[in-house]
């Protein structure tokens, strides 16, 4: 992986998962230099972003797709799950691109959401090279996936990267 991969891992406070080009996952590195991380975290912004505050229903009733016009680097997924208020264990979250070529997945670590809902966030942080392209997130528990009418029946999602 290259440095620049390796600094978005950094900045994010990674203990989780780095995400990378295969389907393998490799450990942030932690001795990065400073200069390095205030230059890249300044960067990163939302990509992507379908969730609002309204009521949630379950299992999303279309894809979630998201078209990049050109390449940027992802370093954060979020995948919202209510599940009715009980929330549910973090699984795996992945993109296929228009060619079903497969980035992922990845293993996600959850986080509690509002009022305390155990694991209602899926995250996985790190940094992927990702082409420009339209792509498909893939969720491994869609039974869960929170979608209402402001998403349009798509499962919701944050994605958080920078561009080059």
């Amino acid at each position: 992986m290259s440095l620049q991969r390796y600094l978005s891992a950094a900045i994010l406070g990674l203990c989780c998962v780095t995400i990378a080009s295969s389907a393998l996952l490799h450990p942030a590195l932690a001795e990065i230099p400073a200069e390095y991380l205030v230059k890249v975290q300044a960067r990163i912004e939302r990509l992507f972003d379908n969730g609002n505050i309204y009521a949630v229903q379950n299992r999303p009733t279309r894809e979630t797709t998201f078209t990049l016009s050109r390449p940027i680097h992802l370093t954060k997924i979020m995948t919202y799950h209510w599940n009715d208020g009980r929330g549910a264990p973090a699984g795996t979250i992945g993109l296929r691109d228009g060619a079903g070529e497969i980035y992922g997945p990845w293993e996600a670590v959850g986080q509690p959401g509002q009022g305390g809902v155990p694991s209602a966030y899926w995250i996985v942080e790190g940094d992927l090279e990702l082409p420009a392209g339209t792509y498909t997130f893939l969720d491994s528990d869609p039974s869960t996936w929170s979608q209402n009418a402001g998403s349009r029946g798509a499962g919701m999602v944050i994605m958080e990267g920078y561009r080059d």
